[in-house]
């Protein structure tokens, strides 16, 4: 998919899409994200109730699907940044690596790290 896209947009395109809010197409990234961010913090607290096995294997590959597109996104905006130095250490950068380190980890056992998931939320403040 980012390739059928770099195709057609360069990099600083790209870029601009994912920061701009004006634009119809930024406009749509961008809510596009956020119903994301806001469907996987549904999912998590949906995940704290007591759940028929099947919704909770559902919610479990939701969660993980959305996983991988927040850190393919994490992923491309690193490209698109013209400083990836200052780029990694903004707050924001650290705050989505933060909630895709689980899928960056490889999927080992990292029960301990779903607390990260609600930095998912903290990535709202970026479209505020």
């Amino acid at each position: 998919m980012v390739l059928i896209i770099s195709s057609m947009l360069t990099r600083s395109q790209i870029g601009f899409y994912l920061e701009d809010i004006e634009t119809p197409i930024g406009r749509t990234v961008n809510l596009t994200l956020t119903g994301l961010i806001l469907l996987s913090s549904a999912s998590f607290i949906a995940e704290t109730y007591p759940l028929a096995e099947a919704i909770r294997i559902n919610l479990e590959t939701l969660d993980t699907a959305l996983l991988v597109v927040f850190a393919i996104e994490y992923l491309v905006r690193l490209w698109c940044a013209d400083n990836k130095f200052k780029f990694v250490f903004s707050f924001f950068s650290i705050v989505d690596l933060v909630a895709v380190i689980p899928f960056l980890l490889g999927f080992v056992n990292v029960s301990f790290i779903r607390i990260f998931r609600w930095f998912r939320i903290l990535r709202l403040i970026r479209f505020v």
